[in-house]
């Protein structure tokens, strides 16, 4: 039986991910064929390649954590830990995966989610690192924090006092999918030290 309700967000990130992923290969085998027959690595070269495979990694990463999810689906610790490093190999912030099991892909989609929220907190760079402790799951954030925006609020249960914005959309989505779960989200902070806990 189809599923009468689908998330249609989820499936036009699912639809555009995948539509862009296969011009970006053509153009990565066009690159690739060029260096074969001799061309060589100039500057304008190198950034090609670099844009190339970084906008590959945001593919792979927003696929999963903002595209559909089929039921069963399961996401091994190396394919998250592979997304991750490629995601942020070029941002301030380091992400650690520490789990070893796979997870159903639902919950993956949810901890990714989770860390584009913490890295918000992050704008100077540091540290994020994805556990998984008794019954829950543990992101903690380290380095300097920002938190003032009011979309942190809405994990608390209260509604946003000004409108949301598009680099925001992480914190709505988590919020809604965790509630689907029947799972809380719950932040503590020091000045330092960012904890988001999944329940």
């Amino acid at each position: 039986m189809y599923d009468k309700n689908p998330d249609i967000a989820a499936l036009v990130s699912s639809r555009i991910c995948h539509d862009l992923a296969s011009p970006l290969g053509a153009i990565g085998n066009g690159l690739e064929l060029l260096e074969l027959s001799g061309i060589s690595q100039t500057p304008e070269v190198v950034l090609l390649n670099e844009s190339i495979e970084a906008a590959n990694a945001r593919i792979q990463f927003f696929r999963i954590s903002f595209g559909a999810v089929s039921e069963g689906a399961m996401l091994s610790p190396e394919v998250i830990r592979r997304v991750l490093t490629d995601y942020y190999a070029d941002k301030r912030v380091n992400v650690r995966w520490e789990h070893l099991l796979s997870v159903p892909r639902g919950t993956g989609k949810l901890l990714l989610l989770l860390v584009q929220c913490a890295e918000t907190a992050l704008p100077y760079g540091g540290e994020i690192r994805v556990h998984h402790k008794g019954n829950q799951w543990l992101l903690e954030g380290k380095g300097r924090l920002n938190m003032t925006k009011p979309v942190w609020r809405i994990f608390a249960g209260h509604s946003l006092s000004e409108p949301l914005q598009s680099s925001e959309v992480q914190f709505e989505l988590a919020t809604e999918l965790a509630r689907q779960s029947a799972l809380r989200i719950k932040v503590n902070k020091t000045d330092e030290t960012l904890q988001i806990s999944l329940e």
